[in-house]
C-alpha cells in the first residue's frame, strides 16, 4: 500500500478493533490534502453524457487515480475505490432499471402487478447487462491499483431495500400487512442472491491478489465485511422490524466474517435493542440524518453509550477534529472508528500527536 506509512502495522489495528481488543484506540481515518503534492494533475478527459460518467470504467477509474496523490492517508487511513452505482443497485441485477441523476441513481419497479410475479425474477443471471458491468469496473480498478489502493465492493443494499424499488415502497409496506409469508419468502432468496452477489466480487479480489476487503464506509478486513443496512425500517415498528428484518440481518452476519450495521437517522432509533440482541454484528455507525447535529454532538451520547456497553464497536463518519478527544475521553477508546478531516496534513499529524 504505497500511499500508508505503515500498512502492516495499520492491518493489524483493524483485526484487533474487529475482536474488540484494539490497544491503542481509536482507529482513526484521517483525510487531509497531502503536504507535498504533485506538481500537476494527470489530465483526465470527462464524458459530456452523464449517464456515460456513471458507466465509463476507464473515466472512473482514471479520475479517482489522478486525484490519489492529491491526498494524505493518516494513522489509519487508507485509499480505497468502489465502483459506485448507486445505493442497493443490486436491484438492477435482478431486474430493475436505474435512472441516473447527476448524483445519485433511482431503481425502477419491475413489470409486475403483484409480489408473487416478483419469484421468477430471482434468479443469479451472470449474463445480466448491469452486472457485467459492475465485473469491469472491478477489474479495470483493480489493474489500475498497482499496489496504490484498495478496490472494495459496491453499494449492494439490504433485503428490503432491494425488495422495495422492484416492488415499489408503498406496495411493499401493505404486503408486510396483507402478505407477510410472501414477503419473508421473497426476502430470504434476495438474501441468497446477496451472497452470490458479494462472493463473486470477492473472487475478483482475490485472484487480482489484492490485500483483505473494504467498501464505502472506509474500514479494512482481511478476510470478508460489509456495511449492512435497512433503510426501508425507518418506516415500520419494532415489531415488524424484529419479524421481517433482524432473520435476515442475523444470516448476514454469520455469513460474513465482520459485519457493521449502517443505523441511519432517527426513524430507525426504536431499532436499536433489535440490533444490540444480533450476537454476530460487531458494530453499528450511526448516521444522524440531515438537518440533525452531527455525529460529535453530546446528544447522541446515550445511544453510544448502548452501544459499547453491548460490547459493540462505534462507528462514527465525519467527526470534527476538535472533537475527537472528547469523544475519547466519553467513550471506550478501544472499540471505536472515527472519520475526520483536516484542512492540512500538518494540523493532521498534530491530532495524531494529541491523541495517541
Amino acid at each position: 500500500m504505497n500511499y500508508v506509512e505503515n500498512w502492516d502495522e495499520v492491518k493489524e489495528r483493524y483485526e484487533q478493533w474487529w475482536t474488540g481488543k484494539l490497544k491503542n484506540g481509536p482507529l482513526l481515518n484521517i483525510h487531509a490534502p497531502a503536504a507535498k503534492p504533485p506538481a500537476t494533475r494527470v489530465q483526465v478527459n470527462t464524458p459530456k453524457d452523464m449517464k456515460e460518467r456513471w458507466l465509463d470504467a476507464q473515466y472512473r477509474t482514471a479520475s479517482y487515480c489522478a486525484n490519489l496523490p492529491f491526498g494524505a492517508y493518516l494513522k489509519d487511513a487508507f485509499p480505497s475505490y468502489w465502483p459506485n452505482f448507486g445505493p442497493g443497485c443490486s436491484a438492477t441485477y435482478i431486474g430493475s432499471e436505474p435512472s441516473f441523476a447527476p448524483d445519485t441513481v433511482w431503481f425502477l419497479p419491475l413489470p409486475v402487478e403483484t409480489l408473487e410475479e416478483i419469484e421468477p425474477y430471482l434468479k443469479f443471471d451472470p449474463e445480466n447487462y448491469w452486472w457485467k458491468l459492475l465485473c469491469e469496473h472491478i477489474q479495470v480498478a483493480l489493474r489500475a491499483s498497482n499496489g496504490d489502493f484498495l478496490v472494495g465492493h459496491t453499494d449492494m443494499g439490504g433485503a428490503m431495500d432491494i425488495l422495495a424499488p422492484l416492488r415499489g415502497t408503498q406496495n411493499l409496506l401493505f404486503d408486510l400487512i396483507e402478505q407477510p409469508d410472501m414477503v419473508k419468502k421473497i426476502e430470504a432468496k434476495i438474501i441468497d442472491l446477496w451472497f452470490i452477489f458479494y462472493d463473486e466480487q470477492y473472487k475478483l479480489m482475490r485472484q487480482a491478489g489484492q490485500d483483505g476487503t473494504s467498501a464505502w464506509m472506509g474500514l479494512w478486513a482481511q478476510k470478508t465485511w460489509y456495511p449492512l443496512q435497512c433503510d426501508f425500517s425507518a418506516m415500520i415498528s419494532p415489531e415488524h422490524f424484529s419479524e421481517f428484518v433482524v432473520p435476515n440481518l442475523r444470516r448476514q452476519c454469520q455469513w460474513l466474517t465482520h459485519s457493521v450495521y449502517h443505523w441511519d437517522g432517527p426513524g430507525e432509533i426504536p431499532h436499536l435493542d433489535h440490533l444490540l440482541a444480533i450476537k454476530e454484528l460487531n458494530a453499528i455507525q450511526w448516521t444522524p440524518g440531515a438537518g440533525n447535529p452531527n455525529v460529535d454532538e453530546e446528544v447522541w451520547l446515550p445511544l453510544y453509550k448502548c452501544i459499547t456497553e453491548s460490547g459493540k464497536g462505534l462507528v462514527l463518519l465525519g467527526a470534527r477534529s476538535d472533537r475527537i478527544e472528547w469523544l475519547m475521553s466519553v467513550l471506550p477508546a478501544e472499540r471505536l472508528f472515527i472519520s475526520t478531516s483536516c484542512g492540512t496534513e500538518a494540523e493532521a499529524r498534530e491530532l495524531i500527536r494529541k491523541v495517541f
